[in-house]
């Protein structure tokens, strides 16, 4: 909450630099967001054995819909759009300054508090969050949230607002697989008996709250799906919690 406490020259939000991205192991668990996290080290000092705490923060523990996560300092952390993202706490290896807060640029958690703690706050991804306050990067909106006492910044990860967008679906027909890909078209004769297979997001996001529906009407989400093809041109539109992911069309 409140406004950023660093700018650049010209006055433009800071630019964080872009973390390399790693790939998750066959046996690192999937955490929500749907893809691995990135780590962007903030070059911390180091404790005694070795292990990195800045300003002895170890982890931000929030709630992503009601699932638990814990992010390390300098971690990127992927959460996909509309969420429900809850504040939980500050982890430390040793005691933090009694002023330290829990603090989330780009949200109010709580009008009318000066100091800054977002802690215990809940914040909807899809209408809470002020852009103004977000640091750009490739394209993506990252949000920091950081362990703070009054203007220094203990320690401090980023949130990545990722929205889900349709990469393929996959449609049965006549025997064969038709695989088409987001805003793809196919020439099917009227009548012809459908099957929709699989749907594919993006950055291998999963799909929440899938609504399906073809010219307009509605298609069962659990796949695989029954379809017919009418005498029209017509959409094959996917949705994620109400917000279109992507669509293609199909014309006879």
């Amino acid at each position: 909450s409140g406004s950023p406490r660093t700018t650049t020259d010209s006055g433009a939000p800071p630019v964080i630099p872009k973390p390399p991205e790693t790939a998750a192991k066959p046996d690192e668990p999937v955490r929500p967001g749907g893809s691995a996290a990135v780590s962007a080290p903030l070059t911390p000092p180091k404790t005694e054995g070795g292990v990195s705490a800045p300003g002895g923060v170890s982890a931000f523990l929030i709630e992503v819909d009601g699932i638990p996560v814990r992010i390390s300092p300098g971690e990127v952390f992927a959460v996909r759009s509309p969420a429900r993202v809850k504040l939980t706490d500050i982890v430390s290896i040793s005691p933090l300054p009694p002023g330290t807060v829990m603090n989330f640029r780009g949200f109010v958690g709580r009008p009318g508090d000066t100091t800054g703690n977002d802690k215990g706050t809940t914040l909807d991804t899809a209408k809470d969050l002020i852009p103004r306050f977000a640091m750009k990067k490739d394209g993506e909106t990252v949000y920091q949230l950081g362990a703070e006492d009054g203007p220094k910044l203990l320690a401090a990860a980023y949130v990545k607002i990722v929205k889900p967008v349709l990469k393929s679906v996959t449609i049965g027909e006549n025997g064969e697989d038709r695989v088409l890909k987001l805003a793809g078209r196919r020439r099917v004769a009227p009548g012809t008996k459908l099957t929709l297979k699989k749907i594919e997001l993006e950055d291998d996001l999963p799909l929440a709250d899938p609504r399906i529906t073809l010219g307009g009407r509605p298609v069962s989400s659990s796949l695989p799906s029954e379809m017919t093809m009418p005498d029209i041109a017509v959409s094959l539109a996917v949705f994620s919690r109400g917000e279109l992911c992507g669509k293609v069309v199909l014309y006879p």
